[in-house]
Formats: structure tokens, C-alpha cells, sequence
């Protein structure tokens, strides 16, 4: 008995899962080579019902975020396809059915649901096949696994977690390149290299699936896969200080601080942090996981490590402008007249809880970049990591 239809307006079809089988499929999810996605529900004999549905419509159906019933009556495009076929599997009729007209008896249960959130649908397996096959780096990125049947993130933090994770890459794609600096914006042509861009997302957890935007070149290597083998490295290594040491001296300050802020907004979004690396060169890619409690120790080793790295002043100074609760301070140095203001670190949180305005200190200064999100720019910053009085 032949399950798919064939020569209808539905295409060429494939089975991409399959939920329910009793004597044989009756209920799953297909395909066709447009990238189509229907959802295929057996009514009798010789009648289906096919819902066509978008890729985020069906992660939501298939996590169970949305009812099969509220998949099915309120559909995306306001009516599904009645589909008949004879035993042979000849197609004998396709239908379109207003979601309105839907007779009630033709409906599952409301309350019944799908569970499938827990892994990468074929869906976006075969998604990330196709980026293979053209040459380009897929990087699959799963958050909240730690939150059970959470399906989304605030944007504003999941800005941050990209704008960190791209940072990351090309601050990499740099130091293994062998082109690090710790100083003056990243050459145009690296970012262009490493750059990522987000082509899918995923409800059940939450998925997001990203592309090199450039592909390989006749030997098989991209800057972007190389930025993302250094990725991968750092959270397989996860909170082991000497590890990280190792790692991070090799690839210069400026890497460090940009894995550093990437953590960061890790550990504010409270979630566990699963990739996924598919790489157009055989062999390469490969899967991580990095929970978040590892995540917070992790980013207490990168911050000590970081301080070894760093570029440190140490100057007299008068304090002229302090705010503990937004922590930012602002000194006047003694000898040369020279101004330095910016963010209070951690460790220097306990140092200024009861200083004085015009009073007079030796501050410890670090040396941080800051990229303007708009135009790439670096510019050099002064954190506070000590003020001790004179």
C-alpha cells in the first residue's frame, strides 16, 4: 500500500517522522522537495488529511507548544488538503477544506499534543544537509535545556548571546589565522570571514541553527571553520582552569575578553548551552554541550585568567566621580593630568564601598575593548580592579 501521494499538487513527498503507527503510519510529518512541511493525519481507508505548515509552526506543533487539534482547525493558511487514494495509491482526489468546515469528529482531542522537543527534527537535519552540500559551516545552538518546556528567549537576550557569539568567532578566526592584535578594529576582511548569519529557529527548548555566510574554497577550509573549531574547543573544555590557560594564552588577549563577554551572557540567561557543528569539510564537526553551572565556573576562570593577559596601569589618582550601584568610576591622574573613567570590576567592588570623593589612591586599571555594534569600531577601555588610599 503506498502511504504518499504522487502526481498532485503536493509534489514529490518524503517521510520525514513518523508519530503514530498502528498497521502502519497514521500520523506523520512529510515533505516535499520545495521544503514543504505537511502534516499527514489518516481518516479512514482511503482519506488523509495533509496541514501544510511552516518550520516554526511545526517545531511548535512537534514540542507540543501547540495542540495537534489547534494545528489542525486554526492551520496557517485557514484550511487543509483532503487527500484521497485508492488502495494502489493512486491519487484520486485532493480537496481544499476551509478549516471552518471541518467536520468535529474529523479533530483529535484538544488537549492532545506532541512531545518530540527533546531533539533536532529531520527537518532541520536535512536543513543543515543542504547548507553541507553547498559548502557552508552549520552551527545548531540549543538554550534552556535546563528549563523544561521553555520555547523562548527575550530578545533582549538573545541580542546579546549572538552579538557575544559572533564576537567570539572573529576575535578566533584572528588569533588562529595568526593575524591576532590586541589593539585597532578587526581587518574588514576576517569579519567578512567569520561572519554567521541565523537561518532557522526551533520552539521545544530553543533552537537556533546558523550559516557561514561564505563557503569553503577548493580545499576545503573556511576561516569561519576554523573560528568555530577554536569554539567548540573552548566549551568542550569547559571550567578546567589549566585547560583554559593553555588555550586562552595561545590565542592572545583579545580572544580571551570576547570568549569572556560571550560567558557572560551565558550565565544572564540562565541556561545550558548544547552546539551542534556540522562542517562542509568531513570530519570537522562535532557536538558539545556546556551546562550552566559549568558555565558560571567557567566564566570565574576566564575573568582570572583574562586579568593575567591583560594589558594593567597602575597610577595615583584622586577619585572624582563614583556610582556604586551602577558601578562606574571616574579619576583624575596626579602626575600627567590625565582622565580615566568606566566600569567598576568585581573584584574591586569591595575596595570602593566606602570611598571618598577627592580623596587620594593608587587604582589598578585593566585594559578592556569595546566594539560599537553599529560600526565594528573598537575603542580601549579602563576598568576599575583595585583602589587602595595613599
Amino acid at each position: 500500500m503506498r502511504l504518499l501521494p504522487t502526481n498532485s499538487v503536493l509534489g514529490t513527498l518524503e517521510i520525514v517522522e513518523i508519530y503514530i503507527y498502528y498497521d502502519g503510519p497514521r500520523l506523520f510529518a512529510c515533505r516535499n522537495k520545495a521544503q514543504q512541511i505537511f502534516l499527514a493525519i489518516w481518516m479512514n481507508d482511503n482519506e488523509w488529511l495533509y496541514v501544510p505548515v511552516s518550520p516554526s509552526r511545526f517545531q511548535s506543533v512537534r514540542s507540543g507548544a501547540i495542540t495537534l487539534f489547534e494545528a489542525i482547525r486554526h492551520a496557517e493558511d485557514k484550511s487543509v488538503l483532503e487527500v484521497k487514494m485508492s488502495l494502489e495509491g493512486q491519487t484520486l482526489s485532493v480537496r481544499d477544506i476551509p478549516c471552518e468546515d471541518l467536520p468535529a469528529d474529523w479533530l483529535p482531542d484538544p488537549g492532545e499534543r506532541l512531545a518530540y522537543g527533546d531533539a533536532k527534527s529531520n527537518f532541520l537535519s536535512s536543513a543543515s544537509q543542504l547548507e553541507r552540500d553547498s559548502g557552508r559551516e552549520v552551527f545548531f545552538i540549543r538554550l534552556y535545556e535546563n528549563q523544561p518546556g521553555r520555547s523562548e528567549v527575550p530578545a533582549k537576550r538573545l541580542g546579546p548571546l549572538l552579538f557575544t557569539f559572533q564576537e567570539a568567532l572573529d576575535a578566533l578566526g584572528q588569533s588562529i589565522a595568526g593575524e591576532s592584535t590586541n589593539r585597532g578594529p578587526i581587518p574588514a576582511g576576517m569579519l567578512v570571514a567569520t561572519q554567521m548569519s541565523l537561518v532557522s529557529t526551533e520552539a521545544g527548548s530553543f533552537g537556533l541553527t546558523l550559516a557561514a555566510s561564505s563557503i569553503q574554497s577548493l580545499f576545503g577550509n573556511t576561516v569561519a571553520a576554523d573560528a568555530l573549531d577554536g569554539f567548540v574547543s573552548l566549551i568542550e573544555i569547559g571550567s578546567d582552569i589549566q585547560k583554559l590557560t593553555e588555550q586562552l594564552v595561545k590565542l592572545k588577549t583579545r580572544a580571551a575578553s570576547k570568549y569572556r563577554k560571550f560567558l557572560r551572557e551565558v550565565v544572564s540567561t540562565n541556561t545550558d548551552l548544547t552546539i551542534d557543528w556540522n562542517s562542509a569539510r568531513p570530519g570537522r564537526g562535532r557536538k558539545a554541550r556546556m551546562p550552566i553551572s559549568t558555565a558560571v565556573d567557567a566564566l570565574a576562570a576566564v575573568e582570572g585568567i583574562e586579568t593575567k593577559l591583560s594589558e594593567q596601569l597602575q597610577v595615583e589618582c584622586v577619585l572624582v566621580g563614583l556610582n556604586i550601584r551602577k558601578r562606574t568610576y571616574e579619576i583624575n591622574e596626579v602626575r600627567e593630568q590625565k582622565k580615566y573613567s568606566g566600569r567598576i570590576a568585581d573584584e574591586a567592588v569591595s575596595d570602593v564601598q566606602h570611598a571618598r570623593i577627592n580623596d587620594r589612591y593608587t587604582a589598578t586599571l585593566r585594559e578592556n575593548f569595546e566594539t560599537n555594534p553599529v560600526t565594528g569600531e573598537e575603542k580601549s577601555k579602563w576598568e576599575l580592579v583595585a583602589l587602595k588610599q595613599l
